[in-house]
């Protein structure tokens, strides 16, 4: 499944950006140890919340649709950010906690989308090779994203990645 392959790159670019540049980037703007602990404990956090209901609204809905809208969210979280990410205030956080939750649900989704479409024979397999693609986007995503970020503003940090997803629902929309 092609959405599910690239569903899984698109994951270790994101997943990858944020735990390796979203610290170096709260560190540049001054935060402070306890924030950044703050920020990445509330990005996991909703990761952990959105897992269950992502995956058994997924199971009773097309997964498309799911992934579609969890991008749509995922933006509007990332783009508050590149407008807020200075202030570590109540907003930001909850912007944070709504990215982890739909950044980190892109994977799981994938990886079920496209257990959906191979045989049960073939599970483990798929499972594998998508274990790779992850990989593949985890290392591309933080030395692109990094070299990007030495010559531009680190709100490029969050459009980047908003542009990813904006860019991953097109591609879901499109593709039967």
């Amino acid at each position: 499944s092609k959405v599910g392959v690239i569903g899984c790159f698109i994951a270790g670019f994101l997943i990858s950006n944020i735990l390796s540049l979203l610290p170096v980037i709260l560190i540049k703007q001054n935060f402070n140890t306890f924030e950044i602990t703050i920020t990445l404990s509330v990005l996991i956090f909703g990761n952990f919340c959105f897992q269950y209901p992502v995956g058994y609204i997924s199971d009773k809905y097309d997964r498309r649709k799911v992934i579609q809208i969890l991008c749509l969210v995922g933006i509007i979280g990332y783009l508050y950010l590149a407008l807020a990410y200075t202030t570590f205030n109540i907003l930001y956080l909850v912007a944070t906690f709504i990215v982890g939750g739909c950044v980190y649900t892109i994977y799981p989704l994938s990886i079920n989308f496209t257990c959906d479409q191979v045989s049960k024979n073939n599970t483990m397999k798929a499972i594998l090779a998508l274990q790779l693609v992850f990989g593949a986007g985890s290392v591309f995503g933080p030395l692109l994203l990094s070299l990007v970020l030495k010559f531009l503003d680190p709100a490029v940090f969050f459009l980047t990645n908003a542009v990813v997803m904006g860019g991953f629902a097109i591609y879901v929309i499109h593709s039967r």
